[in-house]
């Protein structure tokens, strides 16, 4: 099975009943290793990512990628 696109969304809670999401999505193309260890990569990169964002949102800061 050939992978094409990874996706990572959080969900963080603001309080007041309101929340905040965020997602990245990597979409690899035919040059890009399709090993469990390449996608694991990709993957923990768009985790890193959105954990940022996440907490730049908790200090109210302008979120740049």
């Amino acid at each position: 099975m050939k992978v094409e696109r990874i996706t990572y969304r959080r969900v963080k809670n603001l309080g007041n009943y309101e929340n905040e999401t965020l997602e990245l999505s990597a979409i690899l193309d035919d040059e890009d290793e399709q090993n469990d260890v390449a996608i694991g990569r990709q993957i923990q990169m768009l985790k890193q990512r959105v954990c940022r964002g996440l907490d730049l949102i908790k200090d109210n800061q302008e979120i740049e990628f």
